[in-house]
C-alpha cells in the first residue's frame, strides 16, 4: 500500500489514430482538461493519476522513432531499417531488446523485406524467424535434459534421504545412549548417597531395623548394603557401591 505514490504514476494510452471519442468523453463527461504537450502527446488533467495519450501517427519521426513503431502496421521498410540501425547501438539494453522483439513480432512481413537489403537484419533478428525451425530440437533437447536432470535429482534426493535417515538414526542412538548413561549416572549417584547415609547411621551403632525405619523402608531392602558395610567399615561409599552392585 502506497509503496509508490500516486503522484509518481502516469496512465498511458497509445493509439495509432487520434481517439476522438475518448477525448470527447474525458472533456464532456469527466470534465478533464486535455492539452497537447507535444507533437502526438496529450495530457488529461483532473484525475488522481495523470493520463497521457500518445498518438503514434502524429509523433515526430526523428524524435519518437520507437514510440511510433509500437504498432502492427509498420509499412515502410525504411522505418524498419532505422530501427535496426538504432538498435545496433543498444544491443545490450534489455529494454531495447524487449521493444525490438515486440515490434518485429507484430510486423514480420515488413522486416522480412528488410532482410533482403543486407546483413544488418540477419545479424540482429534472423534468429527470431528461425525459432520455429529449432523449436522441436530445443523441445527434444529440453525433454532429454529434463529426464536426465530429473533422474539425477531423484538419485540425489534418494541419497540425501538415506543420508538424513542414517544421520537421524545415529543421532537417536547417540541420544538414547546419552540418556541411558545419564540415567545410570544419576542412579549411581543416588545409591552412593544412600550408602553414605547408611554408613553414617552405622557409625552411630544404629541397628539395621532402626536405620530402615529412619529411611522409611524395610530392612530387607537395605540388608545387602548393610552387610557389606559391616564387613568393610573403612570402605568409601563408592567402594561399597562397587562391592554391592558391580560384582
Amino acid at each position: 500500500m502506497d509503496s509508490i505514490s500516486a503522484k509518481e504514476l502516469t496512465l498511458t494510452f497509445v493509439s495509432e489514430k487520434y481517439p476522438h471519442k475518448l477525448i470527447r468523453h474525458l472533456k464532456t463527461v469527466k470534465k478533464y482538461q486535455v492539452k497537447m504537450e507535444g507533437q502526438g502527446i496529450y495530457y488529461a488533467e483532473g484525475d488522481l493519476i495523470p493520463i497521457q495519450i500518445i498518438v503514434t501517427r502524429q509523433l515526430s519521426e526523428t524524435e519518437n522513432l520507437w514510440l511510433r513503431s509500437l504498432t502492427d502496421k509498420l509499412k515502410e521498410t525504411k522505418d524498419a531499417k532505422k530501427l535496426i540501425e538504432d538498435y545496433l547501438g543498444h544491443t545490450k539494453n534489455n529494454l531495447y531488446q524487449s521493444v525490438m522483439d515486440t515490434i518485429i513480432r507484430a510486423n514480420q512481413r515488413t522486416f522480412k523485406e528488410v532482410n533482403s537489403m543486407g546483413d544488418i537484419f540477419m545479424e540482429i533478428v534472423q534468429e527470431k524467424f528461425d525459432k520455429k525451425l529449432k523449436e522441436e530440437t530445443d523441445k527434444n533437447v529440453k525433454r532429454i535434459v529434463g529426464e536426465i536432470v530429473d533422474k539425477a535429482v531423484e538419485d540425489a534426493v534418494k541419497k540425501a534421504e538415506d543420508a538424513v535417515k542414517k544421520a537421524t538414526e545415529d543421532a537417536i542412538k547417540k541420544a538414547e545412549a546419552a540418556v541411558k548413561k545419564a540415567e545410570e549416572k544419576n542412579k549411581t549417584a543416588r545409591l552412593t548417597e544412600r550408602i553414605s547415609l547408611i554408613q553414617k547411621k552405622y557409625a552411630k551403632e544404629k541397628p539395621l531395623s532402626v536405620i530402615a525405619d529412619e529411611m522409611e523402608t524395610v530392612p530387607d531392602e537395605l540388608l545387602p548394603i548393610y552387610n557389606v558395610i559391616c564387613k568393610n567399615p573403612d570402605k568409601t561409599a563408592e567402594e561399597v557401591y562397587e562391592l554391592v552392585f558391580c560384582h
